[in-house]
């Protein structure tokens, strides 16, 4: 795969989550014609071994927010990214799901990066009902029995 075709992917999948996820919650108009913020979360080795994946596939998901947002694809919805560095560790991972569910209150997450922190952080969010969609998670089980969690890696 060109490495264009991988950023088309990515770009691709973070609208259409993004936008499948502003009834999931508190991404609802306020009515009084301000922007609503659609919090979007990130799980994925910023540094470590595997930093090469998790600082793509951010730089990725900021080239669609950002272009997202100045477009107005998404009328008055605004959105914003929290990111959280795993370094590769399935134990990290499944804080940094916590924490972007429970402290920073995301409305999606796109992670994790390597399958076996989508194994530790998946369950998190599947009973927060949080949707997630792994951009490069190759575990084919991952899914099975999570209704929230989604996988575009073939």
């Amino acid at each position: 795969m060109s490495k264009k075709s991988y950023w088309m992917i990515i770009v691709a999948a973070i609208l259409c989550l993004a936008l499948a996820a502003t009834g999931c919650g508190p991404g609802e108009p306020n009515g009084n014609g301000e922007a609503t913020e659609l919090k979007v979360g990130m799980v994925g080795p910023l540094t470590g071994g595997a930093a090469s994946y998790g600082v793509s596939i951010k730089n990725g998901v900021e080239i669609a927010i950002d272009e997202a947002n100045e477009t107005g694809e998404l009328g008055d919805i605004t959105l914003k990214l929290f990111a959280e560095d795993t370094t590769g560790d399935w134990s990290q991972a499944a804080n940094a799901f916590s924490k972007l569910i429970e402290v920073d209150k995301v409305n999606v997450i796109v992670g994790a990066v390597l399958s076996s922190e989508t194994a530790a952080g998946g369950p998190i969010a599947m009973d927060a009902g949080i949707p997630t969609i792994s951009p490069s998670s190759t575990a084919v089980d991952l899914t099975k029995g999570n209704p929230y969690l989604f996988r575009n890696c073939l």
